[in-house]
């Protein structure tokens, strides 16, 4: 009898270790046969199989490191809505889910690679390693001023390698969010200067030549970005006090600033400021160019109108957007599947969020809690901008939504950052760096 109840108690346990990557895996059958009823079966078999090892092996990691295992379910929630809206768009060439299918398998390796050095290793707990990935973040610009390739609007964001593309300016995200560590999360160290100067303002001033370069770059959207994950930075890490002074005369300032820069690009709209001002014209009045520069804020109100709540009852209805599988996926998704795949969408991103916000608040000390919020703000900011653009909430930025936007790089560095912040959910490197800086 007592063989029978512990074999009882251990096939309990294992069903409960397991409900997971089963219930997952229950989903993906079911996509699978979705797939396979829009006749895009044999297109999405391969990244099926690709997505089904990932979510295996995710839980196991998650399981190992002590993770948190509803970070690890939303993020491949979100992954395979990203694999599914992917298939949708391709083409009729069953090649293109191999090619798909090789993008997902070399973006789980390399954020695996990512994710073991930073489990691994301690070199970028050092003092020295911030100032090294600051150089770097340096170095970057100045290979995309003197190789980057313009992407058409005037943003250089691409750097060709032969025949290929790559977005490197993703890096620097990754890069931005470790040296904001670096020199507001280490309490130990908070009084000790950098070149000089007073760990806050070796952070601003930072921030300031990122938000610079991106902006002669012609990349708006990721200078704005990196503006409200600095600003947010220097909330969590307590460097930013409030007071009534600070306020106003923060406010004085904001004022200011908008108006020089509204009669700038208003009056002499020329270079960047001809950017931002159709940028805002056409958002505003789409119909004045409604073939040119109008043309992606009136697609994505007919793709609205046309998806529904439930999608739209043919295919016939469905029409191409412009960059749909990038800058207005979201759009693409609502236009496809229905509005109510878009708030599941953003449901999933807000339950991914309160479990980062979670970490955050829950981390081993204030180095780790720190890069978690780093990590957190920045997918938030990225999906409530982009999500914004494809309502035509706020004008189009170009910013990618994470994990379901199409693009190597930026799947890698997501996919990076969320095993990274499903390492620090462990809590198993406490008392570690401290020893080590």
């Amino acid at each position: 009898m007592r063989s029978t109840a512990r074999y009882k108690i251990k096939i309990r346990y294992w069903i409960l270790e397991l409900k997971l990557p089963l219930a997952m895996t229950l989903v993906h059958i079911m996509l699978l046969m979705f797939m396979c009823l829009k006749d895009k079966g044999s297109h999405y078999l391969p990244v099926f199989w690709i997505l089904l090892f990932t979510m295996w092996t995710g839980c196991l990691l998650a399981r190992l490191c002590h993770g948190s295992q509803n970070l690890v379910a939303w993020v491949l929630i979100l992954l395979t809505v990203g694999g599914v809206m992917q298939v949708m768009l391709m083409g009729e060439d069953a090649a293109d889910g191999f090619r798909l299918c090789r993008k997902f398998a070399a973006a789980f390796v390399l954020s695996a690679a990512g994710v073991t050095a930073f489990y691994k290793m301690s070199w970028y707990k050092k003092e020295h390693a911030v100032a090294g990935m600051a150089c770097l973040s340096l170095m970057i610009f100045g290979i995309m001023f003197l190789f980057g390739s313009d992407v058409g609007d005037g943003a250089v964001v691409n750097l060709k390698v032969g025949t290929r593309s790559f977005q490197v300016l993703e890096l620097l995200k990754v890069l931005y969010i470790f040296v904001m560590a670096g020199l507001l999360g280490k309490e130990q160290l908070k009084d000790k200067q950098v070149m000089g100067l007073k760990r806050p303002w070796a952070a601003f001033i930072f921030t300031v030549l990122n938000i610079g370069f991106l902006a002669l770059l012609g990349e708006l959207g990721t200078a704005l970005l990196i503006a409200a994950l600095g600003g947010g930075m220097f909330l969590a890490g307590g460097r930013l006090h409030i007071t009534r002074k600070r306020a106003v005369a923060a406010a004085v300032v904001s004022v200011l600033a908008m108006v020089i820069l509204a009669l700038l690009v208003w009056k002499a709209p020329s270079g960047i400021f001809l950017k931002i001002y159709n940028r805002l014209y056409y958002f505003l009045y789409p119909e004045k160019d409604a073939s040119g520069l109008g043309l992606q804020y009136i697609q994505i109100r007919r793709a609205l109108a046309v998806g529904g709540m439930l999608g739209p009852e043919s295919t016939r209805y469905l029409f191409h957007i412009s960059e749909e599988n990038t800058d207005l996926v979201f759009a693409k998704l609502v236009q496809t599947c229905g509005m109510l795949m878009g708030l599941f969408v953003i449901t999933s991103y807000l339950l991914m969020l309160r479990e980062g916000f979670g970490i955050t608040l829950n981390g081993p000390d204030s180095y780790y809690r720190m890069i978690a919020a780093g990590i957190i703000l920045l997918i938030a900011i990225q999906g409530i901008v982009h999500i914004g653009c494809n309502i035509c909430f706020i004008p189009i930025t170009g910013i990618p939504l994470p994990f379901i936007s199409h693009g190597g790089v930026n799947l890698t560095v997501n996919l990076v950052l969320s095993g990274i912040l499903m390492v620090i959910s462990g809590g198993r490197m406490e008392g570690r760096w401290v020893h080590e800086l």
